[in-house]
Order: C-alpha cells, then sequence, then structure tokens
C-alpha cells in the first residue's frame, strides 16, 4: 500500500471519528417550532344569508393558528433517542350579525383549543457532523377546550344550534361539535389519545449548538412543521 493512499484512509479515519464524537458529545436537544395541521386546510368563510326560515347572519369567519411546539430529545445511543413535547392550537368559528326568526342576537362564537402532551422516539439513520435525519414516532393525549357562546331565548336556541350544527360539519369533529353544543356558554373539555407518525426529519447546525429542523409527519397535532434547535452536554 502506497503512503498516499495509507495517508486519506487515516485521514478519512480520523474525520469520520471525530463527526461522531462531536455528535456524542451532544445529547440533549431542545426544539422550538411551527407547524402546519388540519384546521389550516379549511376555508370554510361563509358569506351573507338571507335565505327565508334559515340563521340570517353577515358573516361567518372561521379563523385558526398553527401549531405552536416546544420539544426535548435526549440521545439514549447514537442512533436512538426519546424525549417529550408540549403544543397548542386553536380554532374559532365566528357569526356576525346573527338574527333568526326575526331575532337580533349580535354575534355567536364556537372557540376550540387543543394542548398535546406526548412522548417521542426516534431512530436516527444519520447523525453526523452537524446534520441529523431521523424517523419516528409520537404517542400521548389531546386536551381539547372549548365554549360556544350564544346569547338566544329558550324558545330558539335548540334550532339555532341545530343550524349551527351543521353548518360545522365537516370542519369540526361530531364528538367535538356535540360536547359543545351540549354545554352552551361553558367551557368544557375532554381528553382523546394522539398518534403521530414522522416519517422523517432533519436537523442541520449552524454551529455545535443552534440549527433549524423540520419534520413531516401523518397524524397529530400537525403534518409539517420547522423550528429552531438547540443541542448542549
Amino acid at each position: 500500500m502506497s503512503m498516499n493512499r495509507l495517508f486519506s484512509i487515516l485521514m478519512i479515519a480520523g474525520c469520520t471519528t471525530q463527526l461522531t464524537a462531536q455528535n456524542d458529545m451532544y445529547k440533549n436537544t431542545v426544539s422550538i417550532g411551527i407547524g402546519a395541521n388540519a384546521f389550516g386546510l379549511v376555508s370554510k368563510d361563509l358569506g351573507a344569508n338571507a335565505t327565508p326560515g334559515e340563521v340570517k347572519y353577515k358573516y361567518g369567519e372561521f379563523s385558526r393558528t398553527p401549531t405552536f411546539q416546544l420539544s426535548f430529545d435526549r440521545s439514549i445511543v447514537k442512533w436512538f433517542s426519546a424525549g417529550a413535547a408540549l403544543s397548542y392550537n386553536r380554532a374559532q368559528y365566528t357569526y356576525d350579525g346573527l338574527e333568526y326568526k326575526g331575532q337580533k342576537f349580535g354575534t355567536a362564537a364556537l372557540t376550540a383549543g387543543r394542548t398535546t402532551i406526548g412522548c417521542r422516539l426516534f431512530l436516527h439513520y444519520f447523525n453526523a457532523g452537524k446534520w441529523d435525519f431521523y424517523s419516528g414516532g409520537r404517542l400521548g393525549l389531546g386536551i381539547w377546550t372549548g365554549r360556544l357562546s350564544l346569547d338566544v331565548e329558550d324558545g330558539l336556541e335548540q334550532e339555532l344550534l341545530a343550524e349551527i350544527n351543521e353548518n360545522l360539519t365537516g370542519i369540526v369533529p361530531r364528538f367535538i361539535r356535540n360536547r359543545l353544543v351540549n354545554n352552551v356558554g361553558i367551557r368544557s373539555g375532554f381528553i382523546a389519545p394522539q398518534l403521530q407518525f414522522i416519517p422523517i426529519g432533519i436537523r442541520g447546525f449552524l454551529n455545535n449548538n443552534i440549527g433549524f429542523g423540520a419534520e413531516f409527519a401523518l397524524g397529530s397535532p400537525y403534518f409539517l412543521s420547522a423550528g429552531l434547535q438547540y443541542r448542549f452536554p
């Protein structure tokens, strides 16, 4: 073996060892991210409705927030990590200038917020130097809270709620609508299991500590996210 080839092999081995050792030093990663969720795909804003016998309103608007997330992951071995994540998003449907059977009620609003807490497990198949590629999943709980604000006389309330419930079909899941519609004016909530599969996640670091990342996911609380990363020993 020539001296040049031997020197090249030693250099490559040395660089690889250095990259591996460098990543082994930084076992903890804190991430702050923002993600796109299913609510963001909804664009059902309702224009003025003046059909006789139905709910009348000047405008019906659906507003929502992206998913905000804070997560922590710790490397158990070079190719496996475990951690936890906390996320939140919110959606609201508002009827402005609400009128029903000749009576004016102003504004009605249905608000739903979701906080999810879960554990995350990842397999890292390329984790060297300033790049980290991984796949994994998240299992946890989604804590839903919501409120339907409505100022209507008892005799008209059920009819109006039925109309609102119908308009929200396809936007808000049925079990959520039922819970809120049956508890008008009261903040109610429930807990549901939450599962997410992340086929690919990417992290890139600008220096030894600070970087950026993105995740593509199936399930809640987001299907695409991006954010900042901070890793430390």
